[in-house]
């Protein structure tokens, strides 16, 4: 269920450093398979899991999963990129050793994120660029490091992309996050359902909790031409693999159309969206 961007530096790490890496496998209703989840903490330094699919928009078990790595000694981290923007995330009180999330997934700049991280872990940690201001003195013989996130800020930062990403935290601080959320769920569901109707594949479950996505199929009009009569339109939606290809390999496909849906849609463009489907469906079909 993972993104490319939690798969592909653990696979660098096995090739350089020989660890191994367990994957669990996705169910039939597009959830964790929680049992082999268990089995496969035996022995596991860091679980690494993503608390809400890209793709399916499926909300993980994520207390459960933080809980049960915790209580075999592993460490984990939480993808968070999808989550964050649709909802309110205390990070103590979810109590994983690192979160991960983006700044371009909730209305800020490319090019920036952030990793939070326990405080016990950041002694475990060493520094993976060197440079700038995150060492605390440097001599011919060698340097230290500051501590804690001081040491992994090498280098001039991203400063034009923090501001931006400021910016949308301000904005978004003042938005009932958990309001917004059940409102565009609900529009996801009834989208879903009008999709079914018409005949396409949703991938998807749309429970309480999931995010506002719909990635779907026609399974005669190819999903690449789709978005272009959609796009032709006026609708932005994404297709291709999503960067999950393990997820849509397991799934028996190589991509989908992907709705996304956020603070600025309404369940009246849901509805245009649905009748554009239709007619394209009805003339290209």
């Amino acid at each position: 269920m993972e993104h490319h961007s939690d798969i592909v530096p653990w696979q660098i790490l096995a090739e350089e450093r020989g660890i191994e890496i367990k994957y669990v496998p996705v169910l039939e209703d597009f959830t964790l398979d929680m049992e082999a989840y268990s089995l496969s903490l035996e022995n596991a330094k860091l679980v690494c899991v993503v608390h809400t699919s890209n793709v399916l928009g499926v909300r993980n078990s994520v207390d459960e999963l933080i809980s049960l790595a915790h209580q075999a000694g592993a460490k984990i981290l939480i993808d968070a990129a999808q989550a964050v923007p649709h909802d309110r995330i205390d990070f103590e009180q979810l109590d994983a050793d690192f979160m991960a999330f983006s700044a371009h997934k909730m209305c800020g700049p490319t090019g920036i994120g952030a990793l939070l991280v326990k405080n016990d872990a950041f002694e475990q940690m060493q520094p993976f660029m060197g440079g700038g201001d995150m060492i605390e003195s440097v001599t011919t013989s060698g340097f230290t490091y500051q501590t804690n996130e001081h040491k992994f800020e090498a280098g001039t930062p991203r400063i034009a992309e923090a501001v931006g990403w400021s910016a949308a935290f301000e904005w978004l601080s003042k938005i009932d996050l958990p309001a917004h959320h059940e409102r565009l769920l609900n529009i996801a569901k009834w989208t879903a359902t009008q999709l079914r109707e018409i005949g396409c594949t949703v991938y998807g479950r749309h429970q309480s909790g999931d995010a506002a996505v719909v990635s779907f199929l026609h399974p005669t009009i190819h999903s690449e031409d789709f978005a272009r009569f959609l796009d032709a339109k006026g609708f932005a939606v994404r297709t291709g693999h999503h960067c999950a290809q393990p997820l849509l390999n397991r799934l028996g496909i190589t991509g989908t159309i992907r709705v996304s849906f956020y603070l600025y849609n309404s369940q009246q463009e849901a509805e245009k969206f649905i009748e554009t489907v239709q007619y394209i469906v009805g003339r290209f079909a």
